[in-house]
């Protein structure tokens, strides 16, 4: 399927990004725009009808799989089933075929989302999903804490293990930790770590773990009055399968009981265990399912 007569596929040129900005502003960060391939309808004035972003970056660590670059497409609803968004990503993959060994979603998408329908269309295979569930703040932290105090009983704390605030810990660090892990372009994270940018994390109340001097894992949370949601859990490759969930778990909704929240968001991947048996026991409802993508590229 072709696209329409009139329509013409293109390399973002200056012109063209204050109109790519508008259709895709989660793609464009302090630090840069995105490379841009845009979908013009040709006329006395030329009007963007879509865009399709590609952030330049592989997974920064070898261990973050799969690789690829991220993409994210937009087409105005009057120009949508006309073969455009398909172009858009074709000419994405043609664009840095010998780059990389894939393209992979920008951002998560609702499991079984129109979105996730199109980018099944395209070519894109599901990498895996997450799961998101809601709970009572007290009862999971009770539960969090008892496996701390457990942990803590029998030895299996690492030893020099201890929490710092997020807005202690360098960003860059803390960005090159979480990026490959989110499927998220680096500076899309570092970006959202400094205090002044206007969708900032809560550096004050998210925490970091550290384990003598190395980073061992991170949990950011948004706070909206007396609900408290996770944004980002991540733990370090050497420190997974011990203690490091828990500890970053307790600390985090201790500091959240604190400040009077009631209501408590998290998820976890689907094929982790340790979580979706926490989830159980302190009986938390599903919200939702988000799952990312990947195409491979050969």
């Amino acid at each position: 399927m072709g696209i329409p007569d009139g329509i013409e596929l293109r390399h973002a040129s200056d012109a063209d990004m204050r109109a790519c900005r508008m259709l895709l502003p989660m793609a464009f960060t302090a630090y840069g725009a995105p490379e841009l391939v845009a979908a013009v309808q040709r006329g006395a004035a030329d009007t963007l009808v879509g865009a399709c972003a590609l952030s330049w970056c592989n997974a920064p660590k070898p261990e973050a799989e799969p690789g690829g670059f991220p993409v994210m497409a937009h087409v105005v609803p009057s120009h949508r089933r006309l073969g455009i968004g398909r172009a858009l990503v074709e000419a994405a993959a043609a664009w840095c075929r010998g780059d990389t060994t894939g393209l992979r979603t920008w951002l998560p998408v609702v499991d079984g989302s129109g979105e996730a329908s199109f980018l099944e269309r395209v070519g894109f295979v599901r990498h895996h999903r997450t799961l998101h569930f809601e709970t009572g703040l007290a009862p999971f932290h009770a539960i969090v804490d008892g496996l701390r105090s457990r942990m803590q009983r029998t030895g299996r704390l690492p030893h020099g293990a201890r929490i710092v605030r997020l807005a202690d810990a360098p960003a860059w660090d803390v960005a090159a930790l979480v990026a490959p892990e989110f499927a998220a372009p680096h500076a899309a994270i570092l970006r959202r770590l400094s205090p002044t940018a206007p969708d900032a994390f809560d550096l004050q109340r998210s925490v970091a773990l550290y384990v003598g001097t190395a980073l061992a894992g991170v949990l950011i949370y948004s706070w909206n009055g007396g609900d408290v949601g996770i944004e980002v859990i991540v733990v370090a490759p050497a420190f997974r399968a011990g203690a490091a969930n828990v500890l970053l778990l307790e600390a985090a909704t201790r500091t959240a009981l604190d400040g009077g929240a009631e209501r408590f968001r998290f998820f976890c991947d689907e094929h982790t265990r340790d979580t979706l048996g926490l989830a159980r026991r302190a009986g938390a409802a599903p919200t939702r399912i988000e799952a990312e993508y990947r195409r491979a590229l050969t």
